[in-house]
């Protein structure tokens, strides 16, 4: 099994490299079979590669989905969260939110939000980044929650 340290020490996907595209594929061939009914052989076969030119780009099945993972949280962090954060309104934050989460789940048939579930798959070294990473997401939606009910309760004293 690869160490979280040879996982991070892949280059990261570039949105239109092969590399990319692997993701891609291997995202939906994920979601359709499941992660442990999806051998590499069936990633590269949907590629028309074989399994060791699947290998030069990635050390494992295991590998792959982390960074499948690693990037469906980073578009989170880019498109949800750090645009949220500078919002002073915690309303208009949480519509933002529920709106651009909305706008990521469903590009491309929501493949990468369907496979949070098999994270289990991860080692535990790689579960705890995912883990830590979506942690931090919820956190954002926590505060701008008890910020609106702070106001609402402002609010009905006043």
């Amino acid at each position: 099994m690869p160490s979280l340290r040879a996982a991070r020490q892949l280059p990261a996907a570039e949105p239109d490299s092969r590399r990319a595209e692997i993701c891609r594929a291997a995202a939906r061939i994920f979601r359709d079979r499941g992660f442990d009914a999806t051998a590499m052989s069936d990633v590269a076969r949907a590629l028309q590669m074989t399994k060791a030119g699947l290998y030069h780009y990635f050390p494992s099945k295991e590998a792959m989905l982390f960074e499948i993972m690693n990037f469906g949280l980073e578009r989170m962090h880019e498109e949800v969260i750090a645009p949220a954060v500078k919002m002073r309104d915690p309303e208009a934050r949480l519509r933002t939110m529920l709106m651009q989460q909305a706008r990521i789940i469903t590009r491309a048939e929501g493949v990468v939000a369907q496979l949070f579930h098999e994270r289990r798959a991860l080692s535990p070294q790689m579960r705890k980044v995912i883990n830590d990473r979506e942690r931090r997401y919820f956190q954002v939606v926590r505060d701008t929650l008890k910020e609106l009910k702070s106001a609402e309760i402002g609010r009905a004293h006043v």
